[in-house]
C-alpha cells in the first residue's frame, strides 16, 4: 500500500471538499458532523463523534458525513434490512468489505458471518469487528465452484473483483485465489439457515447464488447489489431468475444503487 491514509492523502479537489465539510459541520449545516482522518497501521481511521471505522483509504470519507450511525442508517435504507423484517436467525454478509453492514446486523442482535476476499479490506474488517460477540469473519472468495481464480485488487474504492476493477485507476494489482461456494461455507461453519443474506460481489452475484442453491432454500430474505459492476453490465435480471427458481418473491429497486430483493413473504418487498 502506498500514499498517505489521512486527509493529506486525498487528491487536492477532494481535500478541498473535505475541508468544506468540516466547515459545514462546525456551523451545523445539513446535520453534518466533524470528521477526522488519521493513518493507523497503514489504513485510514475515519473518526466521527459517535465512533470510528477503519478503511483501506480516506477515499470513502463522504459516506460518514453524518457519522457512523448515519452511515449504518444509509445501509439499512439501501438493503432494507429493517423493512424486510427478517425472522430470527443469523445474517450472512458476502462482500463485507470493512464491515459496516455487519455492524448494522450486530447492533440488531444478530449472529453474523462476514465474508471478504480482499486482504486489505479483510484487515479493516477484522479490526472493525474485533471484540464483537456473535460474529465470524471468513476469508473467502465466493463463486459457483471450488476453483482457482484471478482476483483483481482495488480495495480503496471497494472495487476488488474477479472481473477486474470498474475503475482501473483504483486497481493495485491482482492475485490468484482459491474460490469456494456458499454451500461449502454453510457446511464448514454449521449454518443451517439464514434470516438474511446480503451480497455485494462486484459483478459475481449470479455465481454466488449458483454456488448457494441449498443454502438459499433455507434463507428467508436476501438483498443483492446488482448494479453495473460486471464489465459495466448489471446482474439484476440473472439474479432475479435465480432467486425465483429458489422460491423467492423478487423485486429490483433502482434508487441510486440497484438492489435486488427476495423474500419468502411478498408483502415485505419494496414498492
Amino acid at each position: 500500500m502506498t500514499g498517505r491514509k489521512d486527509a493529506k492523502g486525498l487528491p487536492p479537489a477532494e481535500r478541498f471538499k473535505f475541508m468544506r465539510h468540516r466547515f459545514y459541520a462546525a456551523v451545523g449545516y445539513q446535520r453534518r458532523v466533524p470528521l477526522q482522518l488519521r493513518e493507523v497501521d497503514g489504513y485510514c481511521r475515519i473518526a466521527a463523534p459517535d465512533g470510528s471505522v477503519l478503511r483501506v483509504s480516506p477515499a470513502s470519507w463522504r459516506r460518514y458525513k453524518r457519522g457512523v450511525a448515519g452511515r449504518l442508517q444509509g445501509l439499512d435504507s439501501q438493503y432494507l434490512f429493517s423493512a424486510l423484517k427478517p425472522p430470527p436467525g443469523p445474517v450472512l454478509d458476502v462482500g463485507a468489505h470493512a464491515g459496516e453492514f455487519s455492524l448494522l446486523a450486530l447492533n440488531e442482535g444478530r449472529a453474523v458471518y462476514a465474508v471478504e476476499p480482499d486482504p486489505d479490506a479483510l484487515a479493516c474488517l477484522r479490526r472493525n469487528l474485533a471484540g464483537k460477540d456473535s460474529v465470524t469473519v471468513i476469508d473467502a472468495l465466493v463463486w459457483n465452484a471450488e476453483e482457482e481464480l484471478t482476483f483483481s485488487l482495488a480495495a480503496s474504492m471497494a472495487d476488488s473483483s474477479v472481473f477486474g476493477a470498474d475503475r482501473p485507476k483504483s486497481a493495485t494489482g491482482a492475485m490468484r485465489r482459491q474460490a469456494t461456494t456458499l454451500d461449502r461455507i454453510a457446511e464448514e461453519h454449521g449454518i443451517d439457515g439464514l434470516a438474511f443474506l446480503k451480497c455485494d460481489a462486484e459483478g459475481a452475484e449470479p455465481e454466488v447464488l449458483e454456488g448457494g442453491r441449498e443454502l438459499l432454500r433455507r434463507t428467508a430474505r436476501v438483498a443483492i447489489d446488482t448494479g453495473p459492476e460486471r464489465n459495466g453490465k448489471r446482474t439484476s435480471d440473472v439474479c432475479e431468475g435465480l432467486l425465483r427458481d429458489a422460491g423467492f418473491s423478487v423485486r429490483t429497486r433502482d434508487r441510486g444503487r440497484i438492489v435486488t430483493y427476495g423474500s419468502r413473504d411478498s408483502g415485505n418487498l419494496p414498492g
